[in-house]
């Protein structure tokens, strides 16, 4: 199994790294501007183009976030995306892996460029406030 893996040093506490991976508002702010709960442990991740994709969270505590992604894309189906957190003094080290790829295709690496950008979109959200998470047409939100 294949995984995509990096490692982002945020100028913030782990309590506000976390508030940004487990609420909508946070989700919002850096992935996808429309994220749908549906029940207490699942996120429905809304992209242009009417696609979405479905994960049941797998884990939620002041060390790490992991879901698992139940519906979407094929290839994505199965995998797991982890954040573990890490306080270093003021900072946040955060571990991030998207594992469970059974193999390395192009899918593979698109997603792993634009997961960078979307951990730079986190770190920007958690510490100016501002990110830049992917815009779905505002008029079907």
């Amino acid at each position: 199994m294949e995984s995509i893996f990096q490692v982002v040093q945020v100028k913030a506490r782990p309590a506000n790294v976390i508030k940004a991976l487990t609420t909508q508002e946070g989700l919002e702010g850096w992935w996808t501007n429309k994220v749908s709960e549906t029940g207490q442990t699942h996120w429905r991740f809304h992209f242009p183009g009417a696609y979405s994709k479905l994960f049941k969270i797998t884990r939620a505590d002041k060390e790490e976030v992991s879901w698992q992604c139940i519906e979407g894309t094929p290839e994505w189906v199965g995998t797991q995306v982890h954040f573990r957190l890490m306080e270093d003094g003021d900072d946040t080290a955060l571990h991030f892996t998207h594992s469970g790829w059974k193999e390395t295709t192009p899918l593979f690496g698109i997603c792993n460029y634009h997961w960078a950008l979307y951990m730079k979109s986190l770190k920007d959200l958690v510490e100016t406030g501002k990110g830049q998470p992917t815009q779905v047409d505002q008029a079907k939100k």
